[in-house]
């Protein structure tokens, strides 16, 4: 099984549950595991994190970080459309904006039926606008 970590994942990680600075030990074994192959980000979730700056965007990029974390696939355009039009709807190019980059999260899960686990703090919110 592989976990694909959403950007929020790793912010309140740092955030609220392991801070950097406090639990060094779980984010070398986060690093540990991405080596092994058993976590991965999404290189768009990547890039939510590394426009910021603080610790946690500099331990990202730190090259054998990226080397371990970085998913090294490209989400497929098609698989990405067809996840934006069943879980948001035909939406115009304001609401994508507000949308973000979730719908590629999901359809690098989808790419492989059963191989892959998203692990994410957010809530399906259908309703919402």
């Amino acid at each position: 099984m592989l976990y694909l970590l959403d950007a929020d994942t790793l912010i309140t990680g740092d955030r609220k549950a392991y801070p950097l600075a406090r639990f060094p030990v779980f984010w070398l074994w986060l690093e540990h595991m991405g080596s092994a192959g058993r976590v991965k980000v999404p290189l768009e979730q990547y890039e939510e994190i590394t426009v910021g700056k603080g610790p946690l965007v500099d331990w990202l990029k730190r090259v054998e970080i990226r080397d371990a974390l970085l998913l090294k696939e490209e989400a497929v355009p098609a698989i990405v459309r067809d996840v934006t039009l069943r879980g948001y709807g035909d939406l115009n190019d304001t609401e994508i904006e507000e949308v973000g980059r979730d719908p590629f999260l999901v359809a690098y899960a989808v790419a492989p039926k059963g191989e892959r686990t998203v692990v994410t703090f957010e809530n399906s919110s259908p309703g919402k606008k």
